[in-house]
């Protein structure tokens, strides 16, 4: 049966023509190590393992495992609204605020907040991809916020440098 498990991995290897050695420097794992492991002149440990499996993410474990299904995940589509339904935390609800510059600022740093949430629990392989999906959408809605940000200075900055002039009424 590890053999079997042993000849997937070579062949992912294979497929995506990755050298042991680029795999080894990724995974912080030497590469004298994890040749042994991967031919199998040394068991693969449980660290190696989750190491490959975290590095080619878009290979199924089922496959890797079982031989099941195919060898490259389909990509994850998830929603924000999705992920949510799937977070097993609840999470404080937003103050809302008038001012604007305000909002936008307490929207910045909330987000950055979740980020550093989301970075401290993730560990699963599913889990870690749909994480990177929902942090690459929140570093664009954090860029998205900024541009927002500056633009109401600019908008700002202007206003207060238009005089208007009201023509005085002549009798």
């Amino acid at each position: 049966m590890e053999k079997d498990i042993l000849q997937r991995i070579k062949q992912v290897i294979d497929d995506k023509q990755v050298s042991i050695t680029k795999i080894s420097k990724a995974i912080n794992i030497p590469q004298a190590t994890l040749h042994k492991q991967i031919t199998g002149e040394s068991a693969m440990t449980l660290k190696t393992l989750n190491a490959l499996l975290n590095y080619f993410n878009d290979v199924s474990t089922e496959w890797i495992f079982r031989n099941k299904g195919e060898m490259i995940l389909e990509p994850l589509k998830l929603s924000f609204e999705d992920y949510l339904l799937f977070n097993p935390f609840e999470k404080q609800p937003r103050k809302k605020s008038t001012n604007q510059e305000k909002n936008l600022q307490e929207s910045n740093s909330e987000i950055e907040e979740e980020n550093q949430y989301i970075k401290h629990y993730s560990s699963d392989v599913i889990t870690h991809r749909i994480i990177q999906d929902y942090q690459k959408m929140n570093e664009s809605l954090i860029e998205l916020n900024k541009k927002q940000q500056k633009q109401m200075d600019e908008f700002i900055n202007i206003i207060s440098h238009i005089t208007i002039e009201i023509p005085k009424e002549e009798k």
